[in-house]
């Protein structure tokens, strides 16, 4: 609910004194957005559906102390959520897109590594802030320009609704097969091909732009 609740701010921001837009004007950043969202949630289904599983089977955490870790999670985006909508530096920003599925790469390859509360702790932190810029990305460059905003909203949602189904479920099974680094190796290799995939666009932008 949260996540849907800002981005009403965003959509809101980037409309404030602007007439309809007339035409389309539509960035394909968008598609680097969507699929940086899609990274997210896929990891966010596994660290609410799964992880709880992890931290109380194998680690022996208690279910208050993994609600508070997930609970730095939701802290964290929140921050990152309304620091979201009222800044504009990162509206447009490659670079911005490109460090932060980077950085998501990273935090699936060393999760598994973690052991410690505190160390755990830190990591969620750290995704709460790369959740919340991956969601107000794919909110922002989907609707920027488009004449038919309803539609690239339903776009979001329904990237957002199948990462996070994707993340639970395929997280789930692979858990119950071959344990949680697996799981995050899994998530790694995905968020490494979506990185991939999303160079490869902005590339292809710039030959075109030129």
């Amino acid at each position: 609910m949260i996540p849907l609740f800002f981005s009403s701010i965003l959509v809101h921001r980037e409309n404030k004194g602007e007439n309809e837009v007339s035409f389309d004007n539509s960035t394909a950043l968008r598609f680097v957005a969507w699929s940086g969202n899609f990274t997210g949630y896929v990891i966010f289904g596994i660290l609410i559906f799964v992880f709880p599983l992890y931290a109380r089977e194998i680690l022996n955490f208690s279910e208050s102390s993994i609600g508070l870790l997930l609970l730095f999670r939701a802290l964290f985006s929140t921050l990152i959520f309304v620091f979201a909508g009222k800044m504009i530096w990162w509206h447009f920003n490659k670079i911005f897109m490109v460090i932060t599925q980077l950085l998501i790469v990273l935090f699936s390859v060393f999760f598994t590594f973690l052991q410690s509360w505190i160390s755990f702790a830190v990591s969620l932190s750290l995704f709460g802030i790369l959740f919340a810029a991956e969601y107000s990305s794919s909110i922002f460059h989907g609707v920027s320009g488009s004449v038919h905003r309803e539609k690239r909203m339903a776009v979001h949602e329904a990237v957002l609704t199948v990462g996070v189904i994707t993340g639970s479920i395929g997280g789930g099974e692979i858990y119950q097969k071959w344990g949680m680094s697996a799981v995050f190796n899994s998530a790694a290799a995905a968020a490494t091909l979506i990185f991939i995939f999303q160079v490869i666009i902005l590339a292809f932008q710039r030959k075109i732009s030129e």
